[in-house]
């Protein structure tokens, strides 16, 4: 035998090795049907880092999957996966398949034990105490947070008065940052004076590094990842979020130990004690070690900043293209604040009900994680009839669960926050943009929150135009999705506030 032939002998081998081993995949994924995937698009999968082409891809797919019934099929490499656009499936998944897939494993070199992205085993038993830490009750205290940095903003914000665009994310992600380390570390760290502050320069860094793995298939091996120009980077802004979270935690723990005082979780108190504070003090009562409480602050650090910023944001865009809408909501913010500059308050938050439809339509249309991942653990069936094997792993299209016409009508793609104030989509429509289960979003109350207090504060102060009327809204895919232009839009002070 010759070894041209010895190889061809031994490809044919392996082939046959998997054909058979993933025959039960490959069952599924001829029953279930399969978008026509073009040379471009697998490209963009497997080697490109263009985010913004791997993102129209998975959208692509994901409105296969809405036509197709609400399933699709796709390989990944050797990973087999179900697109699911369809609220039953999906549901059915969220709330009994909490194991993430395996592309969750390579963030764990950046998130470590944090239950964001932690294995079933290790979050389980955290998932009660985080959720209660967020609590509306714990939130609520930190509204003069809240507000306080909304007021900085519109004061950092008045250089762009009628002038070029901006980037309103850079100010939003500070500022995010920023009450985000006063409620989970407890530290005033002020980045909004400073956009180029180190630690928010890390924190940004690291997302974006977290999503660039996930584009790149030889960052999901190792030995090969640990030896790239981005681990060293990863370094180098790990070791800089690290060093706050320690003096945190140093912090905190002396505090407890002067303290003769005992925390509870939703304490009855009136003061506001930093989440960190709170584990700190839970880590008698629970026995939690050190690496549990600082895992988890940083877990909830990024998390926090980064989906809340994004969020903002593009209602800002969005708000920016629909002068109508932004009209809507000043006339409400007139109707509660009349023409004072007061703080918002937290009675004030029920009352901006217009401004929760804009920010709920807004997230529907452009979550900020528009894909959610789990692994079957098991062999089951989905309410939809499939018999899913062992080992296949999940892409829960939100963007399409979203813009899904059975769930939201024929009018799923247009910006209308009024169809959460009349009524008109079904009861049973679930709004999947924090997740849903048990492994959902704990901070959904804390993120709505901080919205509410920061766009009422910034658009009775100033009226958003858009940066470049008309020009396609262009998005990349990174743990969160985000702007091409991060965010652009321009601003103009209200000096009358009769007029809109």
């Amino acid at each position: 035998m010759t070894p041209l032939s010895l190889i061809l002998f031994c490809v044919f081998v392996c082939l046959v090795l998997w054909l058979w081993c993933n025959r039960r995949f490959i069952s599924v994924y001829r029953k279930v049907g399969s978008k026509h995937i073009t040379k471009s698009e697998w490209y963009s999968f497997l080697f490109r880092s263009d985010r913004e082409e791997v993102l129209k891809s998975l959208h692509s797919i994901s409105d296969h999957a809405i036509t197709n019934g609400g399933l699709s099929a796709i390989w990944m490499l050797h990973r087999f996966y179900l697109i699911i656009a369809g609220a039953e499936d999906a549901e059915y998944v969220l709330k009994y398949h909490l194991e993430k897939d395996d592309l969750m494993w390579a963030l764990r070199f950046y998130t470590r034990t944090s239950s964001v992205f932690a294995t079933v085993p290790i979050w389980r038993p955290r998932r009660k105490i985080i959720s209660a830490l967020l609590s509306h009750r714990n939130v609520t205290k930190f509204e003069p947070v809240f507000a306080k940095n909304s007021k900085i903003l519109t004061e950092q914000l008045q250089p762009h008065v009628g002038k070029d665009a901006f980037s309103i994310w850079e100010h939003l992600n500070a500022l995010t940052l920023d009450i985000t380390c006063i409620t989970i570390l407890g530290i005033d760290l002020n980045s909004q004076m400073n956009l180029q502050d180190p630690l928010r320069t890390a924190v940004t860094g690291v997302m974006d590094l977290a999503g660039e793995i996930l584009m790149q298939f030889w960052y999901h091996v190792e030995f090969i990842m640990k030896r790239t120009k981005n681990y060293r980077k990863f370094l180098k802004y790990d070791q800089v979020i690290n060093d706050y979270v320690n003096v945190a935690m140093k912090k905190h723990a002396q505090i407890t130990k002067d303290d003769s005082k005992t925390l509870s979780i939703d304490n009855e108190e009136g003061e506001a004690f930093s989440l960190l504070h709170l584990l700190t003090e839970l880590k008698e009562q629970r026995g939690f070690d050190h690496t549990m409480i600082h895992d988890e602050s940083l877990g909830l650090l990024l998390a926090a900043s980064e989906t809340t910023a994004v969020s903002s944001s593009m209602v800002c865009v969005l708000l920016s293209r629909v002068p109508h809408v932004q009209h809507k909501v000043y006339q409400e913010l007139m109707e509660v604040f009349g023409e004072s500059d007061r703080d918002v308050t937290n009675e004030d938050l029920p009352r901006l009900r217009y401004l929760e439809a804009v920010i709920k339509e807004t997230q529907r249309l452009y979550p900020p994680g528009p894909y959610i991942t789990r692994k079957a653990l098991e062999d089951f069936v989905l309410p939809s009839g499939v018999e899913v094997p062992k080992g296949t792993n999940f892409l829960i299209s939100i963007y399409a669960l979203n813009r899904n016409p059975k769930y939201w009508g024929p009018d799923a793609d247009e910006f209308r926050p009024e169809r959460f104030l009349d009524g008109s989509f079904s009861e049973k429509t679930i709004h999947f943009a924090f997740s849903n289960g048990p492994r959902g979003c704990p901070g959904t109350v804390f993120a709505m929150m901080v919205m509410k207090t920061v766009l009422a504060t910034l658009l009775r102060q100033y009226r958003l135009l858009p940066a470049a009327p008309g020009a396609p809204l262009r998005f990349q895919l990174g743990l969160t999705s985000k702007a091409v232009d991060k965010f652009s839009v321009k601003i103009q002070l209200r000096v009358d506030r009769k007029s809109v």
